[in-house]
């Protein structure tokens, strides 16, 4: 190893960023009753357990799948075995003004992911005041701090997540809380924060 690599330890990483003033123009109507998940429908990202987690939430509420891969006919096919008729599936969008849009529309984003990287849409959606939910994987669990900014729970356990969905669906006073600190989270991840970083990191190294 160069010396030079030593001398840098501990590494500092720098995450991507959001651009908080663009997101703050796209205007959506909030609706109390909208669950989304957004992304590929393919095995790693775990759709099945959102599915199965939303089967216990109610009747009241709407999930709306977005995204298209090679799961989708067997999440298509798993939906009517669970009997619901209160989850819809759109394909992908193909401007990210329009996958803002539908995040703003959400109640709740859900995240069921087995392995993530880093994760700019559950940042998106604390920005747009709509409440995570994710699996606690790598990236989310990096800034989401479980009844205070959204909720985290384990990788596979659809009672869980439903549990937390539903909670986050019924109650607006907590609803409130978490989205308020989520935004808050969300502003460190502003672009113009994110670059002042690297700026910083340059200078140190000069």
């Amino acid at each position: 190893m160069k010396e030079s690599l030593k001398m840098r330890s501990p590494v500092e990483v720098i995450p991507s960023g959001i651009d908080v003033k663009y997101i703050d123009k796209i205007k959506s109507e909030k609706l109390d009753n909208r669950v989304v998940y957004i992304g590929r429908l393919v095995p790693q990202k775990n759709v099945d357990m959102l599915i199965r987690a939303f089967s216990a939430v109610g009747s009241d509420y709407e999930l709306i799948v977005v995204g298209e891969g090679s799961e989708k006919e067997n999440l298509i096919m798993l939906t009517k075995k669970l009997g619901l008729k209160n989850v819809r599936f759109l394909p992908s969008f193909k401007r990210h003004e329009d996958v803002v849009r539908m995040i703003k529309s959400a109640t709740v984003l859900a995240v069921p992911s087995k392995r993530e990287c880093f994760g700019i849409i559950p940042l998106e959606a604390m920005c747009s005041r709509t409440a995570v939910v994710s699996t606690r994987t790598e990236g989310p669990s990096d800034y989401i701090k479980t009844g205070k900014n959204g909720f985290l729970v384990n990788i596979g356990d659809s009672e869980d997540m439903g549990a937390e969905i539903k909670l986050l669906l019924e109650d607006p006073k907590l609803r409130k809380k978490i989205t308020y600190s989520a935004r808050n989270t969300a502003e460190l991840y502003d672009w113009k924060n994110i670059v002042k970083r690297i700026a910083k990191m340059y200078k140190e190294l000069a």
